[in-house]
């Protein structure tokens, strides 16, 4: 049986191992990723659930709600949804994305948005359409801020 549940401090190297299949252009450092899943169990605004099965992390998926003026209303956003390839195909992912959608929903939002390039029939299938070009450029932070 797979259950789904807020993750906790003990989740951290299973989140950072499905992490890592997340992208083959992006090298998720280990240090940061520890610093950023500390952030992360702190701030009552982000959405860091997991999918359990057999006491084993299978996936994640990492999001949380923001005002936004296009949309009249808050947005829910995913940022990352990983399932382990041997769990894929399972439902899971669509699990979680109810699940997230609920808890959105639960937060006033009003729409849910992501981004993707590899799993646009996944999306799809769940009633998602595509509606925008996605945009990204690595910047250097400003170390002297703050």
């Amino acid at each position: 049986m797979h259950v789904i549940r807020p993750a906790t401090i003990n989740d951290e190297e299973a989140v950072y191992l499905l992490s890592t299949k997340l992208s083959q252009k992006f090298e998720i450092k280990r240090q940061a990723f520890s610093v950023a899943f500390a952030q992360l169990m702190q701030a009552e605004d982000v959405y860091l659930h997991v999918v359990v099965s057999s006491e084993h992390v299978i996936a994640y998926l990492l999001g949380w709600t923001r005002i936004a003026f296009y949309s009249n209303g808050p947005v829910g956003w995913v940022q990352e949804i990983v399932v382990d390839t041997k769990y894929r195909r399972r439902q899971l992912g669509r699990l979680l994305m109810d699940h997230f959608e609920s808890w959105s929903a639960d937060r006033g939002a009003v729409l849910v948005s992501l981004a993707t390039r590899g799993a646009s029939e996944f999306y799809l299938a769940l009633g998602y359409r595509d509606s925008a070009t996605y945009y990204k450029k690595t910047i250097e932070p400003n170390r002297s801020l703050g």
